[in-house]
Order: C-alpha cells, then sequence, then structure tokens
C-alpha cells in the first residue's frame, strides 16, 4: 500500500497487515516481487503521477521517487526484513526514498494525509480487504486517487497444460483460503471497493493480462524456475504440508512440471489482473 503527500513532502507507503502469508520471503519470491517496476506492475495508474505525487513498494517505491525527486518517498511494509532489503535497493540505486514498518488496518497517518494511495497485490493477503480499503480511505484527501492491483489465481494458466501446474494452481488457492485470503482477489476488487462505500461514479475498473512466453526467454524461464523453488521452499510448502493440502511427492511432481514448463521454449503461461482506480470523495 502506498500514498503520496503534495509538495514539498512526497511520501509512499507499501504495507502488508501481520496476518499468515501464503508466499513468504525467501529468495525465489523476493527475486520475483523485486522485478515489478512502475510500468509493468502499475501502468494504469502512470497517467496519474505528477511531481506532486509518489507512491509504490520497494522497486515500484524507487521508480516513483526517480520520477518525482527531490520530493521524499517513503515505503511501509509489516516486515522488518523487507525493510532492510529495500534500504538496501534503495541505496544501490541511489534513490531518495525511506521505508518503515506499518500495519494496513491501522496506518500511523493522520486523516485526510494523501492525495495518492495505492495496494499492488495487497488486497489477496488480508483477511478483511475491505477493512485495509476503508482505512486506506481514510488517510486519503478529499478527491484523493486511490489504487488497486490483485492476481486472479484461478485464471492462470500454462501451455502445454500439465497436471503438476493444474495441481500447484488448486492448492495455491486452497491455501489461500486456509489463511482466510481470497487468491482470486482480482475478480473481487471493484466489488470490495463498493463494499468499502466508494461511489459507483468514482471507480474505474480494468483487467490487465500478464504473460511469459519465448518472446522473452529469460523471462519466462525464470517465472518458472522460482515457482519451481517456492513450490519446495516458501511457506507455500510449509503451510501446506502442516495443513495436509498436499504430501511432500505431490510438491516434489508440481516443482517439476514447473521445471520441465521451464525447459519447454515454446512454454506460455498468463493469467490476468484486476485493476481499479477510485476517487476519495468525502
Amino acid at each position: 500500500m502506498f500514498g503520496a503527500l503534495p509538495r514539498p513532502a512526497l511520501r509512499a507507503i507499501r504495507t502488508v497487515a501481520t496476518e499468515a502469508y501464503s508466499h513468504g520471503h525467501i529468495p525465489a519470491v523476493v527475486s520475483q516481487h523485486a522485478a515489478r517496476t512502475l510500468e509493468n506492475s502499475m501502468a494504469f495508474l502512470i497517467p496519474h503521477l505528477r511531481s506532486d505525487v509518489g507512491c509504490g513498494p520497494g522497486s515500484i517505491t524507487l521508480d516513483v521517487a526517480e520520477r518525482v525527486a527531490p520530493g521524499e518517498v517513503v515505503g511501509v511494509d509489516s516486515v522488518d526484513g523487507i525493510i532492510e532489503q529495500a534500504q538496501s535497493l534503495a541505496a544501490a540505486r541511489g534513490a531518495d526514498a525511506q521505508f518503515k514498518v506499518d500495519n494496513t488496518y491501522s496506518l500511523s497517518f493522520a486523516d485526510d494525509s494523501f492525495d495518492v494511495v495505492m495496494a499492488h497485490q495487497v488486497l489477496q493477503h488480508l483477511a478483511d480487504p475491505v477493512g485495509a480499503l476503508k482505512e486506506m480511505r481514510r488517510v486519503s484527501r478529499p478527491g484523493a486517487l486511490i489504487a488497486a492491483r490483485d492476481a486472479d489465481y484461478e485464471s492462470m494458466l500454462a501451455f502445454p497444460s500439465h497436471p503438476g501446474i493444474d495441481a500447484w494452481r488448486s492448492l495455491v488457492r486452497k491455501n489461500y483460503l486456509a489463511n482466510s485470503h481470497n487468491g482470486d482477489a482480482g475478480r473481487y476488487v471493484r466489488a470490495w471497493f463498493r463494499e468499502a462505500g466508494f461511489a459507483p461514479d468514482d471507480l474505474q475498473f480494468t483487467v490487465q493480462a500478464v504473460s511469459y512466453s519465448f518472446d522473452e526467454e529469460d523471462r519466462r524461464r525464470a517465472w518458472g524456475e522460482a515457482w519451481c523453488t517456492r513450490t519446495l521452499e516458501s511457506n507455500l510448502a510449509r503451510q501446506a504440508l502442516e495443513r495436509g493440502l498436499a504430501t511432500q511427492e505431490e510438491l516434489d511432481a508440481m516443482a517439476a512440471a514447473w521445471l520441465e514448463w521451464a525447459a519447454n521454449p515454446e512454454g506460455v503461461f498468463y493469467y490476468v489482473n484486476g485493476q481499479v482506480l477510485a476517487r476519495a470523495s468525502k
């Protein structure tokens, strides 16, 4: 989650509530998240960014910091270790951004603080996404822009089709539910905004597809190899085994399926994201 204050103080916040996290923070997870940029993850917000606006988590936060410099940008997350990694990335890029710990449900900012608030792949990890959106609205100024983007795991498909990847998709969705979260959040985002009190005329909903295919072979292969590792070593594996959602043999088969897909130069994988741009009318 992110936000922005008007000049001269520009701030961006990224928060995840302290709940069971379906992915965890092993290197294979963090490296995939670090590949996110403003352009490839929140392009629908770019036309609304001006010199008095900043937003984004980690790599996205730093993209915005570079766009709005010399304004101030602050990133927020609930995990100390992720904050430390973000600080290291900021230092490496020479970006003027700060990072701190905060919580989605009780942000440490006053009412009417921000001109832009953004949540990227956050709502799917929350037991109360509507409550989080209400909190985002609380810290937004009248007329502020609130943006959210989340994936829809049921839409994730691979070519060639593989029973191991089909089983992986089913397991991921079951594990989200076991955490009281919704892995198909993309299709629900607009409805959640409505439940949070936003008027229909204040909402713009769009769907954006993401694909990994032969036209970007290195990126495609890295996606498959990362999910192989994540299936065996991340919170997904630990939680699935603890809950009896999968056996080790089944996880091994899913991971092998990902490696097989990654090694196939004709492999294609795609899914959709639901995106909302909202105005905070108060």
